[in-house]
C-alpha cells in the first residue's frame, strides 16, 4: 500500500481514538455506550458467555447493579409461543466477540466481576467499533485502487468517509450500534467481488461468501448489496464472464453456498434453542409497507434526509454526469442498485428508522457512495471546486456531529424550521 494511504488511515486511527477516549473513557461516561438497540445486540455475548441464558433472566439484576442509571434500561426481550427471544439479529455480537473476550479475561486479571457489564465490557464496544470502522476503511482504500490510479484520490476520499459522514459519530457515539460493522463486513463484500471479476480466483468468491453471510447476521435487509454486482463487473461483457464462471463451477457454487450458510445460519440456531423454531418474527408489528414508500423523505427531507445531512453523499452522486457520457452501463446498474435499496429501505413502517444522525439505514453502503466520489474526483474539470465542497461539508458534519451530542439536532424529532435555527446555531 502506498505511504500516503498508511499515513491517512493511521491519522484516522489516532484521531478516532482520541475522540473515542474524550468522550466515553473519562468518569461516568462509559456508561452512555449502550444505547437503545445496541442493549439487545450486545446482550447475546453475556447471554452465551456468561450466564448461558439465552432467554435474558439475567438482565433485571444486571440493571439492579447500579451500573446504569435506570433511563438507559431498554427492553429487548420479546415473545414468541410463550417463551423469550432476542428482538435484535446476533451478527454486531459475533463482530465484538473478541473484544468482550479479552475484557473478561481483563476482568479476571484486575479482580473485576466478570458479570458482562462492568467498565472494561462497555469499553471493549467502542474498541470494536473503532477496529472494524478502520478495517472497513482499510477495504475501501483497497477497492478504490481499482478506480483510480492517484493516490491523492484515495486519501481524499478516505479522509472525506472518515470525517464528512456519519461514519464518525458511529464509531464513538453509538458504537453499540450495527453499522459501522455493516460498513465493514458489506466493504470486504464489495472488495472480493471486485476481486473475481478481476481475476476469477475462487477463493475470492468464498470470502465474499462468509462476508456476506455477517452482513446478513448484522443487518438482514443488507443482503441487497448483491444488486451492486453489475456495477461492480463495469461492464456486460466481464458480468457475463465472471457469472458463466461463476455457475459453471458446481463445486465453486456449493462452497459459496455453503459458507454464506455456515455463518447466516447462526440466527436460525439461536431462534431454535431461544424458541424451538428455526426462524420468528421478532420485528412484530413492524413491517415494510412497499404501497407507501418515503423516497422524498428519505433523501431530502430535513427530518432525516440523507443528501441533507450527509451532503457528501449528494455531491458524490454528481458522478453519475459524467458516467452517462462515457459509461451508461455503469451508470444504470448503481442507478438501479440505488433506486432498488432506497424504495426498500424508504418502505419500512419508520422510514426514519428511529433516533439516529442522518439515514443510519444508508451507512452500510458509504463503500459504494466512496466509489462514486472516487470517480467524480478523478474528473479534471471543477476538480478544485469538488476540493473545497468536500473541505466544506467535512465541517459542516464536524458541527452537526456537536450538535447532535448536545440535542441541538435532534434524534427523530427535525424539521425544516429546526434544521434552518441549527444552521443559524453555527453563525450565532
Amino acid at each position: 500500500m502506498k505511504h500516503g494511504i498508511k499515513i491517512s488511515l493511521s491519522l484516522i486511527a489516532i484521531i478516532y481514538l482520541l475522540v473515542s477516549i474524550n468522550i466515553n473513557f473519562g468518569k461516568n461516561k462509559w456508561q452512555d455506550v449502550l444505547e437503545s438497540d445496541a442493549w439487545g445486540y450486545y446482550a447475546y455475548l453475556p447471554a452465551v458467555l456468561i450466564y448461558h441464558d439465552l432467554h435474558f433472566n439475567f438482565y433485571n439484576d444486571v440493571m439492579h447493579k447500579g451500573y446504569f442509571e435506570p433511563r438507559l434500561a431498554y427492553e429487548y426481550r420479546v415473545g414468541h409461543d410463550g417463551k423469550v427471544a432476542n428482538k435484535y439479529f446476533c451478527g454486531t455480537a459475533i463482530a465484538i466477540s473478541p473484544f468482550f473476550i479479552g475484557a473478561h479475561l481483563g476482568s479476571s486479571f484486575l479482580d473485576c466481576p466478570q458479570d458482562g457489564y462492568n467498565r472494561l465490557y462497555i469499553l471493549s464496544v467502542n474498541i470494536a467499533a473503532l477496529f472494524y470502522t478502520l478495517l472497513g476503511l482499510f477495504f475501501l482504500s483497497k477497492l478504490l485502487t481499482y478506480y483510480t490510479k492517484k493516490q491523492s484520490v484515495i486519501v481524499i476520499v478516505l479522509l472525506a468517509m472518515a470525517f464528512g459522514t456519519q461514519l464518525f459519530y458511529y464509531a464513538f457515539g453509538e458504537p453499540g450500534m450495527s453499522h459501522v460493522y455493516s460498513f465493514c463486513f458489506v466493504t470486504l463484500f464489495l472488495l472480493k467481488i471486485k476481486n473475481w471479476f478481476a481475476n476469477q480466483e475462487k477463493k475470492e468468491v468464498v470470502i465474499a461468501s462468509l462476508a456476506l453471510g455477517m452482513v446478513f447476521l448484522l443487518r438482514p435487509v443488507n443482503v441487497l448489496i448483491l444488486f451492486i454486482l453489475p456495477f461492480l463487473a463495469g461492464d456486460f461483457t466481464k458480468l457475463k464472464i465472471g457469472c458463466l464462471t461463476y455457475f459453471g463451477n458446481k463445486k465453486l457454487m456449493i462452497q459459496s453456498l455453503l459458507a454464506f450458510i455456515a455463518v447466516a445460519g447462526i440466527q436460525s440456531i439461536i431462534y431454535y434453542l431461544q424458541t424451538g423454531s428455526l426462524w420468528i418474527d421478532s420485528y412484530p408489528g413492524e413491517n415494510f409497507n412497499f404501497l407507501k414508500p418515503h423516497i422524498f423523505q428519505i433523501l431530502f427531507s430535513f427530518k432525516k434526509g440523507l443528501f441533507i445531512y450527509t451532503p457528501i453523499v449528494l455531491l458524490a452522486h454528481f458522478a453519475l454526469i459524467p458516467m452517462f457520457a462515457n459509461n451508461r452501463y455503469l451508470a444504470m446498474s448503481y442507478l438501479l442498485f440505488f433506486g432498488l435499496v432506497t424504495y426498500i429501505l424508504s418502505s419500512w413502517w419508520i422510514w426514519y428508522y428511529g433516533g439516529s444522525f442522518s439515514l443510519r439505514a444508508y451507512i452500510e453502503y458509504f463503500g459504494v457512495f466512496a466509489v462514486l466520489l472516487t470517480l467524480l474526483l478523478n474528473q479534471l474539470r471543477f476538480q478544485h471546486f469538488y476540493l473545497g465542497l468536500i473541505v466544506l461539508f467535512i465541517m459542516l458534519c464536524q458541527i452537526q456531529t456537536y450538535q447532535y451530542r448536545y440535542f441541538i439536532i435532534h434524534w427523530s424529532e427535525m424539521d425544516t424550521t429546526k434544521y434552518l435555527a441549527s444552521l443559524k446555531h453555527i453563525f450565532s
